[in-house]
């Protein structure tokens, strides 16, 4: 399936346009006001003090940051819609964090990359295209 595009002659969802000119509710995406709750059912608990983020491969510089590390980093607020794959939107949801284009910086992806590839202490894993963040 094509992935909508705001360059489509025609973007497809439905409700006012977002920031980026595509319509708010995407094709089969249901809006919500709850925040469901979906995990692995796995609850690690781990402290700030042994809390950590690992970035490595594809980099000039391995790094690994504490807590202390991110936080110290620039926080920025941002708005933004949220589109579950289970098929349910929240809009509108306030969120706060360190930028990707921070960390990216801090360790110089090389040209050949092309995803991040992340992993939870709970053992999920996901990518992301570097196109996308």
């Amino acid at each position: 399936a094509k992935t909508p595009s705001v360059n489509d002659s025609l973007p497809r969802g439905s409700g006012t346009p977002n920031r980026h000119g595509m319509p708010q509710l995407p094709v089969g995406q249901t809006e919500t006001k709850k925040w469901p709750v979906l995990d692995l059912g796995v609850h690690p608990l781990i402290s700030k003090n042994k809390w950590c983020l690992r970035i490595d491969g594809a980099v000039e510089q391995s790094i690994t940051l504490v807590w202390d590390d991110l936080m110290a980093l620039e926080q920025t607020q941002d708005v933004q819609d949220f589109h579950c794959v289970t098929t349910w939107s929240r809009f509108d949801l306030r969120f706060t964090g360190v930028r990707f284009s921070a960390i990216a910086a801090l360790v110089s992806p090389s040209e050949s990359a092309t995803h991040i590839m992340c992993h939870a202490f709970d053992g999920y894993s996901t990518n992301l295209s570097l196109e996308e963040v």
